[in-house]
């Protein structure tokens, strides 16, 4: 029993390894010493930081000892009492002191005075040199820091050249397979194979074999004419199929094109109408690349018998759905009597991708840019409302608007500002305008599935974490753009209630370590209309309080620094915020935190994570003096 297990794990091993070049391996060997000098630099550099924090604060506790103040309130105490108690001088009741002995004493307080004044001039004159010590530290530091993210990035690269083979290992299978089918139909066809050397993801390749051989069968049996056909309409016996790879920019394009008789594209728009795809009014504004999109549907074919050759009951939807899902784009061009064209898009990996980062409400979310198209920002009435959808006028094409709430399920954002982001997203010919908050930026990042736990979540392709450790969800463009437009139009409108305009006077605080929380806590206050700040900590807080005066403070208690029960105790000492309302959001609390925090006056004591009806609840209760509901989450006392 052993001998077939070992063969069996054996193959299992081959199927997975990957022939590596020694010039690949060179490489990352090379950056990965590099990576171990410069770690070396960086460790030497916070040595010399933390020996020249140390001398200052040396420096400091003598500067502390040097109380310039008292010495000069000594001198003058001195030189009183020697002139008006002349004999407390000489320590002898009966013997009084001269003037030339008052002066004497009253020169040696000055002497220790101008003493200790040079000694506090020399002292801050060596914080100074420290100071610019710690700068060149700095930046020695810094430097090394950058060549620490180069060099992360060059064995970041290098490593994920590992994955990365030639397409021609692909390509390879192709030629014996288009023989055969051509022989089993009897049509004389020449293939021709270019940018073999063209190099892409294995895991890439691996799933790109189905689709193109499904393209390929559709060349040869409807593209490619029979040869006495060809010789009729003044073109070659043989026919020509072409597959060729090359690079554009950080993709990859696979372009299979043959010079067969192409799409009738009239056709194709009867058949949509007889499906129900489209009606004939908008039919008669659709263009060719407009129409031709029709072959991705479901089920959609112009032929009257399926063949069990190249279709056998599968059609192109299937192709285009593979390729989404490895993050891929197909178009398709046709010219009756000339042939057609399909060229797939793909990322060069798909460990790391390009995303561009936006925001709705406090929920960030990703595209990949491989289907961003553009980016606008438009005003709120430019978007129109058509039979319950809404839509924009895009260089003289409608559009179809949505928001990523209506798509994912989550509570919409207000749109307040008058010009909103509007991200349009691509796939094939088909587009969708999402309107979003705002956009974060773009970002090069390493992709992540969501776990075994989570295979399939709809809408969502996988995962990364952002710089502040926010797990952020990349979005599958495909889905959205092919998603059936089921849900109501949405809305532009700030959603207002009778008290919105009245929290616009009441400018709230939110005092929390965590970027995340700080975001999403300031997002659901200003949607609801309370002006909200952020601090991320008490100390920084207390800095915000001297040039801004504050309603309300929504705060945390575990924070670096000065936590949010000793910035309450300095908040309750300044006059203007005695009595204002605190409201603690906390992840964590005992029962002597809670005593205490009763204590400096907290009003409400909620627990993470919170909802943002209970938050809004809570602050309008102190703010505005409004009635709770019961909806108010209860204060557990227990330890979370």
């Amino acid at each position: 029993m052993a001998a077939p297990e070992t063969a069996s794990s054996g193959t299992a091993a081959s199927a997975d390894s990957i022939r590596i070049a020694t010039q690949k391996l060179d490489d990352v060997l090379n950056t990965a010493s590099e990576i171990f000098v410069t770690r070396i630099r960086l460790q030497n550099d916070m040595q010399g930081i933390r020996g020249a924090v140390q001398q200052l604060d040396q420096m400091l506790h003598r500067v502390g000892q040097l109380d310039c103040r008292a010495l000069s309130e000594r001198l003058v105490e001195a030189n009183d009492h020697s002139r008006h108690n002349p004999r407390a001088s000489t320590g002898h009741p009966n013997r009084q002191i001269g003037p030339g002995q008052r002066h004497a004493v009253v020169d040696r307080s000055h002497e220790e005075l101008v003493a200790d004044l040079k000694e506090q001039e020399s002292a801050a004159e060596e914080i100074s040199f420290q100071l610019l010590a710690i700068e060149e530290v700095r930046t020695r530091l810094q430097e090394n820091v950058d060549d620490l993210e180069q060099l992360t990035g060059r064995l970041q690269s290098s490593a994920m050249n590992f994955r990365m083979v030639p397409i021609i290992q692909l390509f390879d299978r192709f030629p014996t397979q288009v023989r055969e089918i051509a022989r089993q139909l009897g049509k004389r066809v020449k293939f021709a194979v270019s940018g073999g050397n063209t190099e892409l993801d294995k895991v890439l390749i691996n799933q790109l074999a189905d689709p193109l051989l499904h393209i390929l069968r559709n060349a040869v049996d409807h593209g490619i004419e029979p040869s006495d056909e060809r010789v009729r309409s003044g073109k070659p016996e043989v026919g020509h199929i072409g597959l060729r790879a090359s690079y554009q920019g950080s993709y990859v394009v696979i372009e299979i094109a043959d010079d067969g008789r192409g799409i009738d594209v009239e056709k194709v728009l009867a058949k949509a109408i007889e499906r129900g795809l489209v009606d004939r009014e908008r039919a008669a504004s659709l263009g060719p690349s407009e129409i031709l999109e029709f072959i991705f549907e479901p089920g959609f074919s112009t032929l009257t018998t399926v063949s069990e050759l190249s279709g056998r009951g599968v059609g192109m939807d299937v192709v285009r759905s593979a390729i989404s899902q490895i993050q891929g784009s197909i178009g398709i061009d046709s010219r009756p009597g000339q042939g057609t064209s399909l060229r797939i898009k793909l990322p060069l990996t798909l460990a790391i991708i390009g995303i561009l980062m936006v925001e709705e409400g406090p929920n960030q979310f990703a595209f990949p840019i491989l289907n961003v198209e553009e980016i606008l920002h438009i005003s709120k009435d430019q978007i129109r409302q058509l039979s319950g959808n809404a839509m924009y006028n895009h260089r003289g094409k409608t559009l179809p608007v949505t928001t990523l709430s209506s798509v994912l399920g989550f509570p919409p954002s207000g749109f307040s500002d008058d010009r909103i982001a509007l991200v349009i997203l691509t796939e094939g010919e088909k587009r969708i305008g999402v309107l979003v908050d705002a956009v974060v930026g773009r970002q090069e990042v390493l992709i992540k599935n969501l776990g075994s736990l989570i295979r399939k979540v709809p809408f969502v392709m996988g995962c990364t974490i952002s710089s502040d450790s926010r797990l952020v969800l990349i979005l599958s463009a495909w889905e959205i753009v092919n998603r059936r437009p089921d849900q109501p139009a949405p809305r532009l409108g700030r959603t207002l209630d009778d008290r919105f305009e009245e929290r616009q006077t009441h400018a709230v605080l939110v005092v929390e370590d965590s970027a995340m929380q700080r975001k999403r806590l300031s997002a659901i206050l200003r949607q609801a209309g309370y002006p909200a700040d952020n601090a991320e900590n008490g100390f920084a807080a207390l800095k915000q309080l001297r040039e801004k005066r504050y309603a309300a403070f929504c705060v945390d208690i575990i924070m670096p620094i000065m936590d949010g029960l000793e910035f309450v105790e300095r908040l309750r000492q300044m006059p203007d915020h005695a009595d204002s309302a605190v409201v603690f959001v906390t992840g964590r609390t005992t029962v002597s935190k809670q005593d205490r925090a009763a204590r400096l006056g907290v009003l409400d004591y909620l627990i993470k994570p919170v909802e943002p009806e209970v938050l809004i609840e809570a602050f309008d209760r102190h703010c505005l003096g409004v009635r709770a509901s019961g909806a108010v989450q209860q204060t557990d006392p227990a330890v979370v």
